[in-house]
Protein backbone atom coordinates (compact mmCIF):
# COMPACT_ATOMS: atom_id res chain seq x y z
CA UNK A 1 0.00 0.00 0.00
CA UNK A 2 2.85 2.37 0.83
CA UNK A 3 4.52 1.83 -2.56
CA UNK A 4 1.20 2.39 -4.28
CA UNK A 5 0.71 5.60 -2.31
CA UNK A 6 4.19 6.86 -3.21
CA UNK A 7 3.62 6.05 -6.89
CA UNK A 8 0.23 7.82 -6.89
CA UNK A 9 1.62 10.91 -5.14
CA UNK A 10 4.52 11.16 -7.59
CA UNK A 11 2.07 10.94 -10.48
CA UNK A 12 0.05 13.83 -9.06
CA UNK A 13 3.03 15.96 -8.03
CA UNK A 14 6.50 15.33 -9.44
CA UNK A 15 8.10 17.57 -6.77
CA UNK A 16 6.98 15.28 -3.94
CA UNK A 17 10.09 13.10 -3.96
CA UNK A 18 11.33 14.37 -0.58
CA UNK A 19 8.52 12.86 1.54
CA UNK A 20 9.37 9.93 3.79
CA UNK A 21 7.43 6.73 4.48
CA UNK A 22 6.28 7.90 7.92
CA UNK A 23 4.64 10.98 6.46
CA UNK A 24 2.85 8.95 3.78
CA UNK A 25 1.76 6.41 6.37
CA UNK A 26 0.13 9.13 8.50
CA UNK A 27 -2.04 10.13 5.57
CA UNK A 28 -2.87 6.51 4.76
CA UNK A 29 -3.96 5.86 8.33
CA UNK A 30 -6.03 9.05 8.35
CA UNK A 31 -7.95 7.77 5.31
CA UNK A 32 -8.23 4.10 6.38
CA UNK A 33 -5.59 3.01 3.84
CA UNK A 34 -7.62 4.33 0.90
CA UNK A 35 -4.74 5.28 -1.42
CA UNK A 36 -6.79 7.58 -3.62
CA UNK A 37 -8.19 9.64 -0.73
CA UNK A 38 -4.88 9.65 1.14
CA UNK A 39 -2.88 10.79 -1.88
CA UNK A 40 -5.40 13.56 -2.63
CA UNK A 41 -5.18 14.76 0.99
CA UNK A 42 -1.38 14.57 0.91
CA UNK A 43 -1.20 16.67 -2.27
CA UNK A 44 -3.45 19.27 -0.64
CA UNK A 45 -1.10 19.27 2.35
CA UNK A 46 1.94 19.78 0.10
CA UNK A 47 0.28 22.71 -1.67
CA UNK A 48 -0.60 24.31 1.67
CA UNK A 49 2.91 23.71 3.02
CA UNK A 50 4.55 25.27 -0.05
CA UNK A 51 2.35 28.36 0.22
CA UNK A 52 2.79 28.73 4.00
CA UNK A 53 6.54 27.98 4.02
CA UNK A 54 7.69 29.11 0.55
CA UNK A 55 11.44 29.11 1.34
CA UNK A 56 11.38 25.71 3.06
CA UNK A 57 11.78 27.45 6.42
CA UNK A 58 10.26 30.39 8.28
CA UNK A 59 12.66 33.28 8.87
CA UNK A 60 13.12 34.22 12.52
CA UNK A 61 12.16 37.85 11.84
CA UNK A 62 8.61 36.66 11.03
CA UNK A 63 8.17 35.10 14.49
CA UNK A 64 10.23 37.32 16.79
CA UNK A 65 7.46 37.96 19.34
CA UNK A 66 6.80 34.23 19.73
CA UNK A 67 10.50 33.41 20.02
CA UNK A 68 11.01 36.06 22.71
CA UNK A 69 8.55 34.21 24.96
CA UNK A 70 10.84 31.13 24.95
CA UNK A 71 8.01 28.65 25.10
CA UNK A 72 9.29 26.00 22.66
CA UNK A 73 12.60 24.16 22.94
CA UNK A 74 14.08 21.34 20.90
CA UNK A 75 15.44 18.67 23.25
CA UNK A 76 17.45 16.45 20.93
CA UNK A 77 16.14 13.41 19.09
CA UNK A 78 14.25 10.24 19.93
CA UNK A 79 15.44 6.68 19.18
CA UNK A 80 14.32 6.99 15.56
CA UNK A 81 16.17 10.29 15.08
CA UNK A 82 13.05 12.49 15.10
CA UNK A 83 13.34 15.83 16.87
CA UNK A 84 11.73 16.08 20.31
CA UNK A 85 10.16 19.41 21.19
CA UNK A 86 9.18 20.70 24.60
CA UNK A 87 6.35 23.25 24.83
CA UNK A 88 5.96 25.27 28.02
CA UNK A 89 2.25 26.09 27.93
CA UNK A 90 2.50 28.37 30.97
CA UNK A 91 4.49 30.82 28.83
CA UNK A 92 1.77 31.03 26.20
CA UNK A 93 -0.30 34.17 26.64
CA UNK A 94 -3.35 34.06 24.36
CA UNK A 95 -3.86 37.81 24.74
CA UNK A 96 -0.34 38.73 23.59
CA UNK A 97 -0.15 36.93 20.31
CA UNK A 98 -0.79 37.24 16.63
CA UNK A 99 -2.42 34.01 15.44
CA UNK A 100 -0.55 33.98 12.11
CA UNK A 101 2.79 34.46 13.86
CA UNK A 102 1.88 31.72 16.34
CA UNK A 103 1.02 29.30 13.50
CA UNK A 104 4.30 30.08 11.75
CA UNK A 105 6.25 29.44 14.96
CA UNK A 106 4.57 26.06 15.42
CA UNK A 107 5.27 25.11 11.79
CA UNK A 108 8.90 26.23 12.11
CA UNK A 109 9.38 23.89 15.07
CA UNK A 110 7.46 20.96 13.61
Amino acid sequence: VLKEMRFRVQQLDAQSTDCDDAMLMRFLIARNFNVEKASKLFIQHLKWRRSFVPFGYIPENEILNELKQKKIFLQGCDKKGCPVGLILAARHNAFKRNMEEFKRMIIQNA
